[in-house]
């Protein structure tokens, strides 16, 4: 795939909550069993070659039902715009 990818192809990952990316994603410490709630705004963040790499994810819990609003509520507030 070129780089940049065209605007209207978002990438993401299916998680944002991957402790295996401590160190590649993520630089900071997260506190033991706040990982998953206070990584995403990194990971929203994340830049590959100047640009924000991810630009959407998947709700772990979607696999089993489909997303609540308040599920979406509660993360919009630490992701940037656009995302």
């Amino acid at each position: 795939m070129a780089w940049p990818p065209p605007p209207h192809l978002k990438l993401g990952t299916s998680t944002w909550a991957y402790e295996g990316w401590q160190g590649l994603v993520y630089t900071k410490p997260y506190p033991k069993g706040r990982f998953k709630r206070d990584c995403r705004a990194e990971y929203a963040r994340y830049r590959y070659r100047g640009r924000a790499l991810f630009q959407t994810v998947g709700l772990d819990h979607n696999f089993f039902s489909s997303a609540h609003l308040h599920a979406a509520c509660t993360i919009r507030p630490a992701t940037p715009a656009g995302f």
